[in-house]
């Protein structure tokens, strides 16, 4: 029997066979993100916006997401609607 030691990156679940690797992946996430904007669209019957804009502690980084519905009613556990 062999012993396997892995080290995980807290943030993203990757795992690394060495620690620093996985310190450094934890380093280059961004952290304290928050939600600073949100769209909805007029015709969305789910209530989820199409558009969510995430922030970082700089200014000048954000990201926009576009939301998608996922439409594998098995993902959800049936049919919602």
């Amino acid at each position: 029997m062999k012993k396997i030691e892995t080290y995980q990156c807290e943030l993203c679940g990757t795992e690394y066979k060495d620690k620093k690797q996985a310190q450094a992946c934890e380093r280059g996430h961004k952290k304290n993100l928050r939600v600073a904007g949100k769209e909805y669209s007029e015709n969305d019957k789910y209530g989820f916006p199409e558009f969510v804009t995430v922030a970082s502690e700089e200014p000048s980084l954000s990201a926009v997401y576009q939301y998608s519905r996922l439409t594998d009613e098995s993902f959800y556990g049936g049919n919602h609607e």
